[in-house]
């Protein structure tokens, strides 16, 4: 399971961007600069984490 500990630098810099206001991916990649698909993979770990939650498309910070 992730955790903010064992991210990649790539990670931390999509969650980085991630707080209370909602961000899709597009905006997340276009920010960090990442491939669509790297964030989707990112993001879909950090959901499994319970770091980030999707709602309505976007993402949202948990912690």
């Amino acid at each position: 399971m992730m955790t903010t500990q064992s991210m990649t630098k790539e990670a931390s810099s999509v969650l980085c961007q991630i707080n209370q206001n909602p961000i899709t991916v597009i905006e997340l990649t276009k920010l960090t600069g990442l491939s669509e698909p790297y964030c989707d993979l990112v993001l879909t770990q950090m959901e499994m984490a319970g770091l980030v939650a999707k709602e309505d498309g976007c993402f949202i910070r948990c912690q």
